[in-house]
């Protein structure tokens, strides 16, 4: 592997954290009512978490990962 791939890959993973943290913190009061409401509320929002971070890496391109 080159040094110029492992480097995009690194700000796709980067953006796609940061991205993900703010869709996190736009939860509306009703979901995080329903979270800590839920029996497992704490392994659904976690594999919400994945499923999000799982998207972003297929979906987002490494120049998008740069902008953010």
């Amino acid at each position: 592997m080159s040094q110029e791939y492992i480097e995009a890959q690194r700000n796709k993973l980067w953006g796609c954290f940061f991205l993900v943290k703010h869709k996190l913190y736009s939860l509306t009061n009703e979901l995080q009512t329903i979270f800590s409401q839920a029996k497992d509320g704490q392994a659904i929002y976690k594999k919400i978490i994945g499923d999000i971070f799982e998207k972003c890496i297929s979906k987002i391109q490494v120049e998008e990962g740069q902008k953010v």
